[in-house]
């Protein structure tokens, strides 16, 4: 049997009939998720609006994206560097990046970014802007003197110890110390505690910035600092890799095809379902959307329940005196409209 296709655009994957797992990269989008062929989705553990797309909590698999990017190297004399991460940013962002440094004519400034954004906004920018363009984020290495950028690449900023300037679509998050950094480590360095989607970036706070930056005596021990802050914050989370959610999310996909291996599997009811009875039947709601899912006769509540108490699939066929076909009719159905998920 094939393994699941790992799609990284949502409306590819809408178009797909086929069953695919979701690599979710755009961290600052809110997006309702189609429901039957996603499988799991992987996405940053800063991404808080996955939360809000309707989809169940249990087969969302956080990890740290911030890992499969470049390597990032300080040069004290340096560029002003942007790094456009090409999985989540957007022309409109770069845009206003474009118009900041075409404000600084005096510094050496270099922006990171893939062809497809460039193409759109190479004709606004002065000639003191350098242009590096690039397919594979992970094969770069690149020094600076200053990082800008956003999101989860902030992580890996940090992690190798190069200063950086938070630039995101909620403002200008400044330089990044000791004083602020768990503050935006908590909001996945979106921009300004506090700014507005799209805010315009003023020009002489950034420029201040940069100062501060370039006259602070003590740069090495600041960004150990933030390093050791960073490594703190994440020691909360769990370990693991892309990789290791990838082989779960198949494995369990293949044992739901395989006859012989799927009686094993234990069944749960997803966080995002809510039971209702009325007027003699059960319904199935989803909690952000509030549409129901299927109704079944009130008499079917023992097997509703029993799909909740992490019974095998054997145990619940034997206990409701069911055929196996007619079992994985239900089961299967079920877990397309993701109102349960095996273990």
């Amino acid at each position: 049997m094939e393994c699941l296709e790992i799609i990284d655009c949502i409306d590819e994957g809408i178009e797909n009939k086929r069953p695919f797992i979701y690599l979710k990269k755009q961290t600052e989008v809110r997006t309702v998720l189609d429901f039957d062929q996603i499988q799991g989705i992987v996405c940053d553990l800063g991404d808080k609006y996955i939360l809000e797309s309707g989809y169940p909590h249990e087969l969302i698999c956080p990890v740290d994206l911030s890992i499969h990017t470049p390597k990032f190297l300080f040069k004290p004399v340096g560029p002003i560097v942007f790094f456009s991460a090409k999985s989540y940013d957007t022309e409109i962002h770069v845009l206003e990046i474009v118009k900041l440094f075409n404000s600084i004519p005096s510094r050496n400034t270099t922006i990171y970014l893939s062809s497809n954004i460039f193409n759109k906004i190479k004709h606004f920018a002065n000639d003191n802007i350098n242009f590096n363009l690039y397919e594979n984020s992970t094969a770069l290495s690149v020094s600076a003197s200053v990082i800008i950028t956003h999101g989860y690449l902030a992580r890996s900023v940090i992690r190798q110890k190069v200063p950086l300037v938070i630039l995101g679509p909620y403002g200008l998050g400044g330089w990044i110390t000791p004083e602020n950094i768990k503050y935006l480590l908590k909001h996945n360095f979106s921009g300004r505690p506090g700014g507005n989607y799209e805010e315009v970036l003023p020009l002489e706070v950034f420029i201040d910035e940069l100062v501060e930056i370039n006259n602070c005596i003590h740069i090495q021990a600041l960004l150990e600092e933030n390093h050791k802050l960073q490594k703190q914050f994440l020691s909360k989370f769990p370990k693991t890799t892309i990789e290791e959610i990838i082989e779960r999310l198949n494995s369990t996909f293949l044992r739901i095809q395989n006859t012989y291996e799927r009686n094993s599997l234990r069944t749960y009811l997803t966080s995002n379902i809510n039971i209702i009875e009325n007027k003699g039947y059960l319904y199935a709601q989803r909690y952000v959307f509030k549409d129901l899912v299927f109704s079944l006769p009130i008499n079917e509540r023992k097997l509703i329940t029993d799909l909740s108490f992490g019974l095998t699939c054997q145990e619940l066929q034997k206990k409701h005196d069911m055929e196996s076909e007619e079992l994985w009719e239900l089961l299967k159905y079920l877990y397309t409209k993701k109102v349960i998920y095996f273990k």
